[in-house]
């Protein structure tokens, strides 16, 4: 009988000491994950913090590329509106004959009005606006 005690002495002794073995391991395991996962958020913040300036280089790269871009576009919006300015300019100074493009002022009686007002009606496509002027040079009186 003392042997086969001392059998199951010997198994319950190694099972301990391979249980112990094995959580000694797993314990080894979790100290390199950790290990392992603090230097992976050390080089994130090292590349996170090489990735700052060329992140402001595009961010200077792109503002310059919108300021280009709204330069332009002011540009383009002026141009046409400095043409009609210079075109309208030129017509008042010129002959009213060479302005063909303008269209034609008349003037009509104005009913209501004091003596020396007139009416100026422009007729631009298909629509008519009418223009009061005091004749003393006030201001408009509005739209009719």
């Amino acid at each position: 009988m003392g042997f086969i005690f001392v059998i199951v002495l010997v198994l319950f002794v190694v099972v301990v000491v391979g249980y112990l073995v094995g959580v000694y391991n797993q314990l080894i395991g979790v100290r390199v994950n950790v290990d392992r996962s603090w230097s992976n958020i050390e080089i994130l913040e090292k590349q996170r913090y090489d990735e700052i300036p060329r992140l402001v280089k595009v961010c200077e790269g792109y503002m310059q590329y919108e300021r280009e871009t709204l330069e332009k576009v002011i540009a383009a919006r002026i141009r046409p509106a400095r043409s009609r300015f210079m075109k309208e300019f030129s017509c008042t100074s010129l002959s009213r004959a060479s302005c063909s493009s303008r269209p034609a002022m008349r003037r009509v009686p104005s009913p209501g009005w004091p003596a020396g007002v007139a009416d100026g009606v422009r007729e631009q496509e298909g629509r008519s606006t009418s223009v009061r002027i005091r004749s003393d040079g006030g201001a408009n009186r509005g739209m009719a």
